[in-house]
């Protein structure tokens, strides 16, 4: 990581190192700017991101009133029907279960 630091300082320096006294200062200022980076990415990263949701909500087609309410009378039907035919089932094999074992009691 000094290495890396160093190589950068020099870089910036017209390829003469920095001095000792200076390469500490500038390996913390330096440890002190990445997290300050980073939050700056990040933030810019979410800025882009939310624009990006809010122009494909753009592109939304979205349902009429009468869909939606269309399209939920038909989900709560079919909940209903199979909600009742996994009871009777159940019931069924449940009463099956139960012949079998008054059958074989002892």
């Amino acid at each position: 990581m000094a290495q890396v630091v160093r190589v950068k300082d020099e870089e910036r320096a017209g390829g003469i190192p920095p001095s000792p006294a200076t390469r500490p200062a500038t390996e913390a200022a330096e440890f002190l700017r990445r997290p300050v980076v980073w939050v700056a990415e990040r933030i810019r990263r979410t800025r882009q991101f939310l624009h990006e949701v809010r122009v494909e909500l753009q592109h939304v087609t979205w349902p009429s009133r009468a869909d939606v309410r269309s399209t939920t009378i038909v989900v709560l039907i079919t909940v209903a029907f199979f909600g009742l035919y996994f009871f009777l089932l159940d019931f069924g094999i449940a009463q099956i279960v139960n012949m079998v074992f008054e059958r074989f009691r002892p």
